[in-house]
C-alpha cells in the first residue's frame, strides 16, 4: 500500500513538474513574442518616421471585407484561441449553444 501511495505520490510531483516546464517555456516565447514585435515597432519608426498602424484595426477590416461565412469561421476560431486555455467549459457551452442557434436557423 505504501508502495502505491509513494507512486501516486511520485507521478503528482512528475505531473507538477512538466505542468510548470511547460508554463515557464509558454512564458519565454511570449516574451520573446513581445520583444520581437517591440523591435519590429522601433524598426518601423526609423524607417518612416512614425508609428506603423494597429494591427487590430487592419484585421477586423480584412475581416469585415470577406463574406459571412468567412466571418463566422474566424470570430469562431478567434473565440477558441481566446478561451481555450482560460475556461474551456464557458467555451464548450457557448459553442454549443451557438450551434443550437445555427441548427434552429436552418429550420
Amino acid at each position: 500500500k505504501m508502495m502505491v501511495e509513494a507512486s501516486e505520490k511520485l507521478k503528482d510531483e512528475e505531473r507538477k513538474r512538466e505542468i510548470e516546464r511547460m508554463q515557464r517555456e509558454k512564458d519565454e516565447t511570449e516574451r520573446q513574442r513581445k520583444e520581437l514585435k517591440e523591435q519590429l515597432r522601433l524598426d518601423y519608426i526609423e524607417r518612416f518616421g512614425k508609428e506603423p498602424p494597429a494591427e487590430e484595426e487592419d484585421a477586423e477590416k480584412a475581416v469585415k471585407e470577406k463574406s459571412s461565412k468567412d466571418q463566422v469561421a474566424h470570430y469562431l476560431s478567434k473565440l477558441k484561441k481566446t478561451y481555450k486555455d482560460t475556461d474551456k467549459e464557458g467555451l464548450k457551452t457557448c459553442l454549443t449553444t451557438l450551434r443550437i442557434y445555427v441548427k434552429n436557423l436552418q429550420d
